[in-house]
């Protein structure tokens, strides 16, 4: 018994002692573990902050491409374009860009995120158009409001509207409304589809108009304030369409706010109102330039009993189409599209009246950009 005593305190000694070494073999695990997972977290941190930054260097490779497109030309892979610093910080973003042999417009741009050391590249493949041009899909579309569409309508195409539908219309096409769509006669001949998302109008302005940028030249727009045109008007049969002026645009400014056109109207070229258009006459005949409209009218456009007209091009009337007295004996047809406000047509409008979609006259020149500034698409990502 006395030696089994004298045993314990040195069987103590030896546990301890082999506690303190897992203890330390754990700590010094531990806290390997940790400092590589810090390390890892960093180096993460790192890589994240590289591929943003080569993100935002893609961004702004596009912007260049849009905008100066020589900064992307005198690029390439051996001496991109920066360092462009972020945050006040060492960290950068490189870029450059290469043409696509054989496709002209097309380029595969490249953006290069250095964060610490760490480095991502990503890449997009994209389409620049200098020809920038807006497209209606629609025979006819409306900004908002109650679309009324009278019995006396017949049209050709595709309507939308970023509000409701009540129609009583020949409609030869799909009908679309952000509201409701109401078809009592049943006289939609495609599909009725009510509650879609809003759709955006070609962005036309009146203001686009009197001084134009196109093929590489500015167009300086006629500028008069008549309150009638007719047959034997200066600026009709083409006068208006000049080198100086190639897409024949007019901008009136009319006396009283009210522009009439009368019988025998034959009009080429864009006419812009600053008010609205009265038609009011026989074989009036108005025929847009290529990617030009027909008629821009910040107003209304009204139509009187003795009309006939024929409009080839898209049409924008802001505040719609009206009656103006009887007009049982009125025809009106236009051939491209229409593009109105909130206000479309009045119920009370009869006669005979057609809108035939033209996709290529349903296209326009964009002329919101600046001169020289094109349009960058994205095609598709790279890594």
């Amino acid at each position: 018994m006395r030696r089994h005593k004298r045993r314990q305190p040195a069987f103590a000694l030896v546990l301890v002692l082999t506690t303190v070494v897992i203890a330390a073999v754990l700590g010094m695990s531990y806290l390997s573990s940790a400092s590589v997972r810090l390390t890892s977290s960093t180096n993460m941190v790192k890589m994240s902050r590289a591929k943003y930054l080569a993100e935002s260097g893609l961004e702004h490779a596009i912007n260049l491409l849009e905008v100066t497109p020589w900064v992307i030309g005198a690029s390439d892979a051996a001496a991109p374009a920066g360092p462009y610093y972020a945050d006040g910080s060492d960290d950068y973003y490189t870029l450059y860009g290469t043409a696509v042999d054989g496709e002209s417009g097309k380029y595969v741009l490249y953006a290069t995120g250095v964060s610490d050391g760490v480095r991502q590249t990503t890449s997009a493949t994209v389409y620049r158009n200098d020809n920038l041009e807006l497209k209606s899909s629609y025979a006819m579309i409306m900004g908002g409001g109650m679309a009324w569409l009278p019995s006396s309508l017949r049209i050709n195409g595709n309507f939308h509207v970023n509000g409701h539908l009540f129609n009583l219309a020949d409609l030869r096409g799909d009908a679309s409304a952000q509201g409701v769509v109401i078809d009592i006669f049943r006289r939609i001949r495609g599909s009725a589809t009510q509650g879609v998302n809003p759709v955006s109008r070609p962005g036309i302005e009146a203001s686009d108009y009197s001084m134009y940028y196109t093929d590489g030249a500015v167009g300086q727009a006629a500028q008069i304030t008549s309150s009638r045109m007719g047959r034997r008007h200066p600026l009709a049969r083409g006068r208006a369409i000049t080198e100086a002026n190639p897409g024949g645009v007019v901008v009136v400014t009319p006396r009283g706010g009210r522009l009439w056109l009368g019988r025998r109207l034959n009009f080429r070229g864009t006419l812009v109102v600053n008010g609205d258009v009265i038609l009011n006459g026989d074989h009036i005949r108005l025929r847009a330039q290529n990617k030009f409209p027909s008629l821009v009218v910040t107003g209304k456009i009204f139509v009187r009993n003795v009309t006939d007209a024929n409009i080839q091009g898209l049409v924008v009337a802001e505040q719609g189409i009206r009656p103006m007295g009887s007009t049982r004996n009125s025809k009106t047809r236009i051939r491209g599209g229409l593009v109105t406000g909130s206000y479309g047509f009045n119920l009370g409008l009869s006669g005979n009246h057609r809108i035939i979609y033209n996709e290529q006259r349903a296209k326009v020149h964009d002329f919101r950009q600046i001169a020289g500034i094109g349009r960058v698409t994205v095609l598709s990502y790279g890594q």
